[in-house]
């Protein structure tokens, strides 16, 4: 995992040329943001950890799919559907009994609003 905190972001292109020049068998990459937040419903809140990933490369990288125990693998929202349909997400197993999560079930997660000292 190569993370890089602040303002100077690099391309996914840079970056990966950057590793390539490091690694020479380096083989591949996929973005992904990480999150501090909390689920809420059911009169219960519990933090979490969500780690947004990009739907299209994130497969070449991490191995999801044999993890998943119900369900299908499908992430984030399709270009085509309206604004108001619900993304979709993975989440975890104790997480799911938690909140008695079924498959299709929405739930809401609130993210803190960033202070001036984090623009």
């Amino acid at each position: 995992m190569v993370v890089k905190r602040g303002e100077d972001q690099l391309s996914l292109p840079a970056a990966t040329a950057k590793i390539k020049a490091v690694l020479p068998d380096f083989q591949a990459i996929t973005p992904f943001i990480t999150l501090e937040a909390i689920v809420v419903g059911k009169q219960k809140l519990n933090g979490v950890v969500i780690q947004g990933v990009d739907a299209a490369t994130v497969d070449t990288v991490l191995s999801l799919k044999p993890r998943l125990i119900r369900g299908t693998f499908a992430l984030g929202r399709n270009a085509e559907d309206p604004p108001e349909k619900p993304a979709k997400a993975l989440i975890g197993k104790a997480l799911a009994e938690r909140f008695e999560l079924k498959i299709g079930d929405p739930f809401k997660v609130v993210l803190p609003k960033p202070s001036a000292r984090d623009n």
